[in-house]
């Protein structure tokens, strides 16, 4: 853009100034300071408080800059979502790590991390599974980085199958889902504060968990 002025008798052409140029455009990753403020306002304000123009305010950029990355919101909490998946899948990678040769040990700390991503992500996890928008599968990065993190859940249980500590008379898949379904309705439970009538928060996360885990995992034994 640039502007007209008057000085000396005559118009000349002028430019911003470097400082007003540096305040629209000073983010060299705007897409990744658009994701962490829409984060921020999440945290703060809930879903009512999101909106383009808040997430550009917060961003030092102007309103038109987000366009640049997202059309709406809700690609905005794809792009949240997405980066939750890479997230999680990276937590369960670390499962080799935890267990390198017994597969069932695995599986149970791909549960237990599960949960912890929940526990320390929560704005990442309802944007995941859809509290705020919804997504085409067909077209959403998330759902196909989604589909990498529950593989490695899956690897797991077939190991276990392969080394006889888990059913391998079940389709791996459907024993994937069965026990991604029970942490996942309790770790959905403790972030919506649902189990505000236990106060003991190590209850919550540890004692009252791992039972959980426990008892889901013998459920899948041979």
């Amino acid at each position: 853009m640039v502007w007209w002025r008057y000085a000396r008798g005559q118009y000349c052409v002028t430019r911003p100034s470097a400082k007003k140029a540096t305040l629209a455009y000073h983010h060299g990753n705007l897409r990744e300071t658009l994701i962490e403020k829409g984060l921020e306002i999440l945290r703060e304000e809930g879903p009512e408080g999101m909106s383009l123009r808040e997430v550009a305010r917060r961003s030092g950029v102007s309103q038109a800059a987000p366009y640049r990355h997202f059309q709406s919101k809700e690609d905005l909490y794809a792009a949240i979502a997405e980066l939750g998946f890479r997230m999680l899948k990276e937590m369960l990678l670390q499962a080799h790590q935890h267990a390198p040769t017994d597969a069932l040990a695995r599986v149970r700390f791909c549960g237990a991390q599960y949960f912890r991503f929940a526990r320390t992500y929560p704005e990442h996890f309802r944007c995941m599974f859809g509290d705020y928008w919804h997504f085409d599968p067909a077209q959403s990065a998330a759902c196909e980085v989604s589909l990498e993190a529950l593989g490695v859940f899956v690897e797991h249980v077939i190991a276990g199958q392969h080394a006889g500590q888990i059913d391998a008379t079940q389709n791996p898949m459907h024993l994937s889902i069965f026990l991604w379904s029970s942490i996942h309705g309790y770790a959905s439970l403790y972030i919506r504060n649902s189990l505000f009538f236990i106060e003991d928060e190590a209850l919550k996360t540890h004692a009252l968990l791992n039972d959980i885990l426990d008892k889901t995992l013998r459920s899948v034994l041979p």
